[in-house]
């Protein structure tokens, strides 16, 4: 979203100027990343590289970016997982990465369904020995025993 805001602004920029037949001033590019922190909050760590924002404007080049990538079949079960997470949050009882796992686990399980869905996800979206899971009980199909 950040630098999609700012290759936007940047464009906004390019654009005026050329219908100026001038040149984008010295620090504009500078003075639209300063509103992008302010305006989005953005952490003070977060950079945008310059480079990054002018490879949007090269010939074939989109100037935003508008796919965020595969979508994991697990997005169905994460606001139950969550949900059940919270719950122990709530009850003060802390989960152990082994336990979130585990939970997780026995989630996909249930919804037996979801076992070949995400076998194919991997196998086609992970390329090495990962992707290739077995056990037809959902046990290996997330993460490693």
């Amino acid at each position: 979203m950040a630098k999609n805001y700012v290759a936007l602004e940047f464009d906004k920029l390019k654009s005026e100027s050329h219908k100026m037949k001038k040149q984008v001033r010295k620090g504009a590019y500078d003075e639209v990343l300063i509103e992008a922190h302010h305006k989005l909050s953005l952490p003070d760590d977060v950079t945008i590289s310059k480079l990054t924002i002018q490879s949007c404007f090269k010939p074939n080049h989109q100037l935003l970016v508008a796919h965020p990538g595969p979508y994991s079949p697990m997005i169905k079960i994460e606001p139950l997982l969550l949900d059940m997470l919270l719950q122990l949050h709530d009850m003060n009882a802390p989960v152990t990465c082994r336990e979130g796992l585990e939970l997780t686990r026995s989630l996909v399980k249930d919804f037996s369904m979801m076992i070949e869905e995400i076998k194919s996800w991997k196998d086609k979206h992970l390329h090495n020995d990962e992707s290739n899971d077995s056990n037809d009980d959902g046990t290996e199909v997330i993460g490693k025993a």
